[in-house]
């Protein structure tokens, strides 16, 4: 099944801040890196159990997966695969899902 691939706005959010931030550096690293969150989102959209479930400690239906040293965090519906945020793998702080 082919899911459609949705990013939320706070997850459009944490991708714009990650290219600014690697940009600084080397823009081509930074549209590297962003397109690599892009092309996993549509493997997990195909494999969306790939993830590790964070119902328990983030939210119900919420599933992640590391991708380089960032994490993505998603839900999957029959037809959809939503990403609802990117964080880096070292933050520990609690965010919100919105």
């Amino acid at each position: 099944m082919t899911r459609q691939v949705e990013i939320s706005p706070a997850a459009q959010h944490d991708l714009a801040d990650i290219w600014a931030y690697v940009s600084e550096d080397d823009e081509d690293t930074a549209t590297q890196l962003i397109q690599s969150f892009y092309q996993k989102c549509l493997v997990l959209a195909e494999m969306p159990g790939l993830g590790r479930d964070r119902s328990r400690d983030i939210g119900e239906g919420v599933r992640s997966l590391p991708v380089r040293k960032y994490v993505l965090f998603y839900r999957v519906t029959d037809d959809s695969l939503s990403l609802i945020r990117v964080r880096h793998g070292a933050q520990d702080s609690p965010f919100s899902l919105e």
